[in-house]
């Protein structure tokens, strides 16, 4: 009788040992999808983000362009009025002055007009940056995301895993 007693208490221990791991197993499945969901919103996210830098990098080399055409426009109209205007802002000028005071006068004119289209181009060259700003910004802000969804499954399986007495090991 003894013997059948044991037996009996035995297969109860076994039986709740049993439950234990079935609900280990159960929990461990759970998590594996949570991570799982995480990874594929992960992935989505890392897609999206590299759109938002391509449309990002798109915009920056248009600003680009615009900035270089600025300045090739101030390029060639530099080099195409500067020999008429100085030829004839010089001529008027001798008739007042000596020949070498009105090619100065003339030089810095052209200088002033010269520096005021480099302003220009410089102007419209500072919206250009390599680095994509809002885009660094928004996968900071994921990264901080999934890094909260990761402590907060793992807390919530940890204090799961406490509620129902298991060891965690």
């Amino acid at each position: 009788m003894a013997a059948s007693s044991s037996a009996r208490g035995s297969g109860e221990i076994g039986t709740s040992e049993r439950g234990a791991a079935g609900t280990i197993r159960a929990e461990a499945r759970s998590i594996g999808s949570t991570i799982g969901a995480i990874t594929e919103d992960l992935l989505e996210l890392v897609s999206k983000e590299r759109q938002l830098a391509q449309a990002e990098l798109a915009d920056s080399m248009s600003a680009a362009r615009r900035g270089a055409m600025y300045g090739a426009v101030a390029a060639a109209l530099g080099l195409f009025v500067l020999g008429f205007l100085a030829l004839s802002l010089m001529y008027g000028l001798d008739t007042f002055m000596p020949r070498w005071l009105a090619a100065l006068v003339t030089a810095g004119i052209i200088a002033v007009v010269a520096a005021l289209f480099a302003w220009m181009a410089k102007g419209a060259l500072a919206d250009f940056t390599v680095m994509p700003k809002r885009t660094a910004k928004s996968v900071k802000e994921d990264l901080r995301w999934a890094s909260a969804q990761i402590k907060r499954n793992g807390t919530s399986s940890s204090s799961e895993r406490a509620s129902t007495g298991g060891s965690g090991n």
